[in-house]
């Protein structure tokens, strides 16, 4: 494996801890959770555009009500209980810091576009002589060149479903939320030199 495959992996393996996923978060009655300053709020019955931010540590809900007001929930996320890439999770009331049980399910998937090829923009050092009355000097300066690239795109679908019970309740459902995204990485698999 070449070195620019490796950093491409490391790169998604990092990515993949710290995203954003939009869905929508249907409250099926008035829901108490704590805000994001440990405030014990009711968010009403109904539909919200939501945003989850996936973190080291924790994930970060951001519903977004009706009167364009927003309200921040967070979750936490201990080592022991991760969100799974593909996969049933749970993660308990005393887990999370909410006072809510989770109970979803993960699902990613990755595509790959077919090989591409286009000039690219690049930067490469030269040097230029620079003259004055006690002699040259050559100083290295960075100019904008061109470069022939191959490459692919990896596309990454991740699609998470979530339910919030009544602590210790499965049966006992407060809400749901359906997410969807879409992250894509150029692969290089092929450079020419830049000039």
């Amino acid at each position: 494996m070449n070195m620019k495959k490796i950093f491409v992996a490391a790169t998604a393996l990092f990515m993949m801890g710290c995203e954003e996923m939009d869905g929508q978060l249907t409250v099926s009655k008035n829901l108490n959770v704590k805000s994001s300053k440990n405030q014990n709020v009711v968010l009403n019955a109904g539909t919200y555009n939501t945003t989850l931010d996936f973190k080291k540590d924790k994930v970060e809900a951001t519903v977004k009500a009706n009167n364009n007001s927003k309200l921040k929930i967070v979750f936490d996320v201990p080592n022991n209980a991760q969100i799974p890439a593909n996969g049933n999770f749970e993660l308990k009331s005393a887990q999370t810091g909410q006072p809510v049980d989770v109970i979803g399910n993960a699902k990613t998937v990755q595509t790959q576009s077919a090989a591409q090829t286009g000039w690219e923009q690049c930067q490469v050092s030269d040097y230029q002589t620079i003259c004055n009355p006690q002699g040259c000097t050559a100083v290295p300066v960075n100019r904008w060149g061109q470069q022939y690239t191959e490459y692919y795109l990896r596309n990454t679908d991740k699609n998470i479903n979530f339910t919030m019970t009544e602590v210790g309740s499965v049966s006992k459902k407060l809400a749901q939320f359906q997410g969807a995204s879409r992250t894509s990485q150029k692969v290089i698999i092929r450079q020419d030199r830049c000039f």
